[in-house]
């Protein structure tokens, strides 16, 4: 496609000096597979947030799975989230041995929806694991009341929101304990994957490490060399995964992360631009809660004959994406549930409307004019036709 959804390309380009210097660096680094790098990006990552434990591992997929798994959340147990978010989000409940209960979300800004939590709350209910969608904030403060009266505990599904805050709080910190994803097309990218878990909670934080180190801590691989040389034997506490991150991923990010503000500034620019193309016309632009900022990860907007303005779109030659759809609820592998259509009629409603148009660093303004003038041309043709 002409103009992608997403291009890591633009991020890369502008610092290539820097990632070829850190990844040289690591390749060079006689130290092993674990050399400080991966803890000095922790401990960026935790000044970034202002404080707190962060833990690098695999991917945004592992950092859920391990969070779930540090708060002891496992067979029997139960974990309300949205139907709406990528199938990991639930995925991570099931691989953890516990059952995932789906809960409608807010029309406005398709997060779950605090209203709906406590009907489906019942006495296996572990936690409550809201999903930032596309870098937007939930709801949270209705979500930790619920939570602190019924004795829950919170997850963020923060994958998609690094740097966006609620009420002048950094998503990620603000249940007990969040997830962070450097994936392809995120708002800050490694060179392929990465993740981490973010907490204040040291119990969480220490089974986190350990199960991410195979069930050690430390780990062989998290010892220094000269303690590693030295080393007999290692203790094993759990049978855990072997999902550190990779010292090349965390060399980048940290070339990166000083620049996530004004590349998320740009982002905002972006975002307005589109928002006052489509003023006062029938496509539904994203909104921004008055007490929220957004990262704009995705840019969806929801339009009337959805599937005709994306054809035309990809007749000029501009890429768009439609994630999460079909709802989970909906998925073939999901088919068990016994949960069919009007199961969960916003997310449905929204699924059949959404769609996500380009947007990252390196767009210009004169592509998103291009991009916003190709959907109103195409919705108003379609409409002429029908």
């Amino acid at each position: 496609m002409r103009i992608p959804t997403s291009d890591d390309s633009f991020q890369n380009e502008r610092v290539l000096p820097e990632i070829e210097a850190a990844v040289r660096g690591v390749l060079l680094d006689s130290r092993g597979p674990r050399p400080p790098v991966i803890p000095d990006l922790e401990k960026d990552v935790s000044d970034l947030l202002g404080g707190c434990i962060a833990v690098a591992v695999q991917s945004g997929t592992a950092a859920m799975m391990l969070a779930l798994r540090g708060m002891g959340i496992g067979p029997g147990d139960e974990v309300i989230t949205p139907p709406n978010s990528d199938l990991t989000t639930t995925s991570v409940v099931s691989h953890v041995g516990a059952r995932f209960v789906l809960c409608d979300v807010e029309d406005d800004t398709m997060n779950l929806d605090p209203s709906l939590i406590e009907a489906r709350i019942t006495p296996r209910t572990k936690a409550i694991f809201p999903v930032h969608l596309a870098g937007h904030p939930a709801d949270m403060d209705p979500i930790l009341d619920i939570a602190k009266r019924r004795g829950l505990r919170v997850i963020e599904d923060a994958c998609l929101s690094l740097g966006a805050t609620y009420r002048g709080r950094l998503t990620g910190l603000i249940g007990d304990v969040g997830c962070l994803s450097f994936g392809v097309g995120k708002v800050i990218s490694g060179g392929g994957d990465g993740g981490m878990v973010v907490t204040r909670n040291e119990a969480i934080a220490h089974e986190v490490r350990l199960l991410r180190g195979v069930g050690s801590y430390p780990s062989l691989t998290d010892l220094p060399p000269e303690q590693r040389a030295l080393a007999n034997s290692l203790r094993f506490e759990r049978e855990g995964y072997f999902v550190q991150m990779n010292a090349m991923q965390a060399a980048i990010l940290r070339v990166k992360l000083p620049h996530l503000a004004a590349w998320q500034a740009e982002r905002d620019g972006l975002a307005a631009h589109y928002a006052a193309r489509f003023s006062g016309t029938p496509v539904r632009a994203p909104i921004v809660r008055p007490d929220c900022t957004h990262t704009w990860r995705d840019y969806v907007v929801r339009v009337p004959q959805r599937d005709a303005v994306r054809a035309a779109l990809r007749e000029r030659g501009i890429a768009t994406h439609i994630r999460y759809i079909p709802p989970v609820h909906l998925q073939p592998v999901h088919a068990k549930l016994g949960l069919g259509p009007g199961s969960f009629p916003v997310v449905e409603r929204i699924a059949s409307e959404q769609l996500g148009l380009p947007l990252y660093t390196g767009l210009r303004l004169e592509q998103v004019d291009e991009i916003a003038a190709t959907v109103l041309e195409a919705i108003s043709g379609a409409t002429v036709r029908s």
